[in-house]
Formats: structure tokens, C-alpha cells, sequence
């Protein structure tokens, strides 16, 4: 009995090295040809039958070479396909940078502390909606952790166009920092609502890529932000009227007629760090 015990683990032992074999995978090939191999596959999370594992359009192999995550097809987050950044010469790891001039605006939106209290300095300004150039809407909060400049103009105005004759510029100097412009057109030339034809002719005359919104007094930015500016906050009436929030979407300064670009500019890049 006592040569049982002996021989039983020699044949388990005998079992469990015999079993090892060269029966795995070979790790070195690639089967789907996205130029990563199987080993690469396995390490990155990806498929090995497929060469687009998050079908963004672009091959995995070439998602590790431009340093986005093959396993998301929005690798920033902010809204837009790795794809569709990559093709439109923006920076699918930066959420700041987004293809202009498509009609669709990056998706941000976190946590805003709002307590529904009237605007003022260092409160914060309430989400709204605008109708854009585009035909769609555009959301305040979804701009979130960014640096805001809403800037109240009208159609009539000319100090107003004067302003967005450079607008473009000053968005574009900070935009892949975490800067956005907002036009909020109270009026058009003669006064009323600006439809969807008159705001594109806006941003076309000015070359503008941002958003370009309806805020006239139907608006759910008028009733949000305008209104109260004016009966319980800081507005008083003049116009372009510029309000810069902070990253928190809390109201930090304001800016009253043309002529401060380079003021805003210095105090954009102070807010963002620079």
C-alpha cells in the first residue's frame, strides 16, 4: 500500500508536463491584418477577427500609432468618432478640439452646481438652450469645464459687428485650450427674432465656426440669463454685452461695448493657465 502514494503523483506529474505541449496560438501573427499581431491584440483588449474593434474607422494598428484607444470610437469623449477627428486634421485625445463648421457641437456636460439663485459675481449661470446657425440647438453646459464667453449682440448694432469682425480670431487663439464663444443675437437687423437663414448669413459675413444663437425674447437664454442680467443682476443695458464664465460655468467678468479682445484674451489665458 505504502507504493501506491509514490506512483499515483509520478503519473499526475507525468500528466501535467506531457499536457503543455505546442498547441497555443502563435501569438506573432496578425489575423485580421490591422498590422497588430495576436499578442498585441491580446494586450491592447482588441479583436483579432476584426480590424476596426470599435468600428471608428480606423484599423487598430493605426489607433496605437496615433495614440487613441482602439477599444472607444470617441477616445476624447466629447462627442465626435476618433474617425471623423482624424480625417478632419483635429485631435481625437484632446476634448477641446473638435471638427468646426459641421453643425454639431462637442457634448461636455458634467456636473454643474446651479442653486437657481439670481446671477451675479461668482454664481452660476443657468443652463440654456439656443437655436443655431445650423437649424439645431446648442447647450450651455454642454461646454463643461471649459472657459465661456457669451457675447449679446444684435444685427442692428454696429459696435456689435465691429466686435465679431475679430471674434473668430480670438476663439480660435485659446479654443484647444478649453475656450468657446457664444454669439447670442438678441435681434436681427430690424429688430426681431433672427431665424436660422439670417444667423447663418451672420456667421458666414464673419467667418464664424461657434455658435451662433436666437436669443431673442421667446428665447430660453432671454429668460434664463438676459432677463435676470438686467432685473436682479449686473446687466444694464448696453450692447455688445459680454459675460466670461470660468470653468465652473460661474460668472467671473464682463465686458461692455467693442474693443476689448485683447483684454478678454489675457484674461481667457489666465483662466485656462496659461
Amino acid at each position: 500500500m505504502r507504493l501506491l502514494a509514490p506512483i499515483g503523483l509520478s503519473f499526475v506529474l507525468t500528466a501535467c508536463i506531457g499536457g503543455g505541449g505546442n498547441d497555443g496560438p502563435d501569438l506573432t501573427v496578425d489575423n485580421d491584418g490591422d498590422g497588430l499581431t495576436l499578442g498585441e491584440e491580446n494586450d491592447l483588449g482588441t479583436s483579432d477577427d476584426s480590424a476596426d474593434t470599435d468600428a471608428d474607422g480606423i484599423d487598430d494598428g493605426d489607433e496605437a500609432e496615433h495614440g487613441t484607444d482602439p477599444t472607444l470610437d470617441d477616445t476624447d469623449g466629447e462627442g465626435f468618432l476618433d474617425g471623423e477627428e482624424i480625417e478632419a486634421g483635429t485631435d481625437p485625445v484632446n476634448p477641446f478640439s473638435w471638427p468646426h463648421g459641421t453643425g454639431a457641437w462637442p457634448n461636455l456636460e458634467g456636473t454643474v452646481d446651479f442653486d437657481d439663485s439670481a446671477i451675479g459675481w461668482g454664481e452660476t449661470v443657468p443652463n440654456f438652450t439656443l437655436e443655431d446657425q445650423y437649424g439645431g440647438e446648442v447647450e450651455l453646459y454642454a461646454f463643461s469645464g471649459m472657459v465661456v464667453l457669451i457675447d449679446m449682440s444684435a444685427g442692428w448694432c454696429g459696435p456689435c459687428r465691429s466686435e465679431a469682425k475679430d471674434a473668430q480670431e480670438l476663439w480660435l487663439e485659446h479654443a484647444d485650450d478649453g475656450f468657446i464663444v457664444i454669439h447670442a443675437m438678441i435681434d436681427d437687423d430690424n429688430g426681431d427674432a433672427p431665424d436660422t437663414e439670417w444667423l447663418a448669413g451672420w456667421a458666414d459675413q464673419y467667418d464664424i465656426e461657434f455658435p451662433v444663437g436666437n436669443g431673442h425674447q421667446k428665447s430660453d437664454f432671454y429668460k434664463k440669463v438676459y432677463k435676470p442680467l438686467g432685473d436682479e443682476g449686473i446687466y444694464e443695458g448696453y450692447i455688445p454685452y459680454m459675460i466670461l464664465l470660468d470653468q465652473d460655468m460661474k460668472l467671473h467678468e464682463q465686458y461692455i461695448g467693442a474693443g476689448n479682445a485683447s483684454t478678454i484674451s489675457n484674461e481667457v489665458a489666465s483662466l485656462l493657465g496659461k
